[in-house]
């Protein structure tokens, strides 16, 4: 990775034999207070090919390409996965980093899709992954079933729904993803020890 700072000009040569093929971005990173903001990462360094960047680089492209309207907003995000990824790569190298670009894909999805009906055999489509293989591979790149991922992600949203408290319980059930207001506070009980009642009875005598 060659990082050329902003405003800065460089120049590279390569051998007709060796040729290297590269993704460019031209972004200026500011803070969320809008100052300037420099990336932790030296001029130049090695990271190797990782297959998941290359999709967010074919993410970025197919944004742009499309032209829909919120494509800008889009190709925002997946810049900010692609500087996340080369920081993990530079800095953390965490054993435990989910770094299949697969699995990353349908986090993503997920994050986005959670409160619709989804199954393995739908997710590993997405990917062209047999169920089996992709459940494995899900498993071991988060340490939960594909299952268990979706339920933890609904009832983390319940949960920042039920302190907001706009929504009664069962809305919140709906909102998120969950069959009914019973079999939600059953599973939101068991998982966060606490029903989703007392919650919502705490904020509104705040």
């Amino acid at each position: 990775m060659i990082c050329i700072p902003h405003g800065s000009k460089r120049s590279a040569k390569t051998f007709p034999n060796r040729l290297i093929e590269s993704q460019c971005l031209n972004i200026v990173v500011h803070t969320p207070k809008g100052a300037p903001f420099s990336l932790p990462f030296p001029l130049i360094c090695r990271i190797g090919n990782h297959p998941d960047l290359s999709f967010l680089y074919d993410e970025i492209q197919k944004a742009v390409l499309l032209k829909k309207p919120d494509c800008r907003l889009h190709a925002q995000a997946y810049i900010l996965l692609i500087l996340e990824e080369f920081y993990q790569l530079l800095y953390t190298k965490k054993e435990n980093r989910i770094t299949d670009f697969r699995v990353r894909k349908i986090m993503e999805y997920v994050a986005v899709h959670y409160n619709q009906s989804l199954k393995l055999s739908d997710a590993a489509r997405i990917v062209d992954l047999s169920p089996v293989y992709f459940g494995n591979l899900f498993k071991q790149q988060t340490g939960m079933s594909f299952r268990q991922y979706i339920t933890t992600i609904r009832l983390n949203q319940a949960e920042n729904m039920l302190l907001n408290g706009e929504n009664t319980v069962g809305e919140v059930a709906e909102l998120c993803g969950f069959s009914d207001a019973f079999y939600f506070s059953k599973v939101y009980r068991e998982q966060k020890g606490i029903s989703p009642s007392k919650i919502s009875r705490f904020h509104d005598n705040r």
